[in-house]
């Protein structure tokens, strides 16, 4: 499919490309939006959005995906999409002429490929995890919890840099991953003294292990699924190519399944808004 769209001298390889999840992509083209006129700009709009402000999203086009099917060392991953709502109603004008609209377009995890195959779909903070290791986060809110409060303090990242690379252990290869996280303190729902640098450095050190547990779930349900989504494949030819020459026939189901990776994360608060101190610390418990 992909060789019509490259062939023709008419079609631009930089068009979007995503997945329908759940649905047909006639579906998603054929659903009248609240905005735009066009289903495909409310596609585009919505994934550009998600990916700059959510960090659970890619937007990919069709050079890029397939650069990544071709490559043996790095595997596709693309957004999927998904019509949410009474489907046949959302074809129909009347969906737009009200406030709650009976169907809407809806950005949906993230479509993992092998060999050219969808094998299954990331969502959420297992999503957010490859992008960490893509080095593609542009921001996202990482939540950590404080004392007994789940989810207590929200950190908003405003710039992220990731670092992949690889050597050989014992004949074996071994990824190391480096993510430099900044960011400010977006909300606390319990008191905080912000003005206390001990207090700073503890959650700090909190965000540190979040950031850490998503990059390594990440990488575990990659290996599950025995796909290297992540590059890994593409670190180790960069290091020594005259390895990856003998490990690439069977980098996916073999070596890429017993990689060990280890991850470090330096995550850094810049500010703390408005307010050094929460109006929360001063109101009798």
């Amino acid at each position: 499919m992909f060789d019509a769209f490259i062939r023709d001298h008419e079609f631009r390889t930089t068009a979007t490309v995503v997945i329908a999840h759940d649905t047909n992509a006639s579906d998603i083209v054929k659903t009248l939006t609240a905005v735009d006129k066009i289903p495909a700009n409310k596609v585009i709009k919505t994934l550009k959005f998600t990916e700059r402000r959510w960090g659970e999203h890619l937007n990919v086009n069709i050079q890029e995906v397939v650069k990544n099917l071709l490559s043996s060392g790095k595997e596709p991953v693309i957004s999927g999409f998904r019509v949410v709502g009474d489907k046949e109603q959302g074809r129909k004008m009347e969906n737009i002429q009200q406030t709650s609209l009976d169907a809407i377009l809806q950005a949906e995890g993230l479509a993992i490929f092998k060999e050219g195959k969808l094998v299954n779909w990331y969502q959420g903070k297992s999503a957010r995890g490859i992008l960490w290791v893509l080095d593609k986060i542009k921001a996202t809110d990482v939540n950590v919890s404080w004392e007994k409060d789940k989810d207590a303090i929200a950190y908003e990242v405003i710039r992220q840099k990731t670092k992949v690379s690889a050597d050989m252990k014992n004949n074996r290869p071994h990824i190391s991953i480096h993510v430099r996280v900044e960011g400010d303190i977006g909300e606390v729902t319990v008191p905080v003294i912000l003005n206390d640098p001990n207090v700073l450095f503890k959650i700090e050190d909190l965000l540190e292990k979040e950031i850490t547990k998503e990059i390594k779930e990440a990488v575990r349900l990659a290996k599950e699924d025995k796909t290297d989504i992540l590059g890994f494949g593409d670190a180790v030819y960069r290091s020594n190519p005259d390895a990856w020459k003998k490990l690439k026939y069977d980098w996916n189901d073999v070596h890429f399944s017993e990689i060990k990776a280890d991850v470090k994360v330096d995550a850094f608060i810049r500010r703390t808004g408005m307010s050094n101190k929460s109006h929360l610390s001063e109101m009798d418990k």
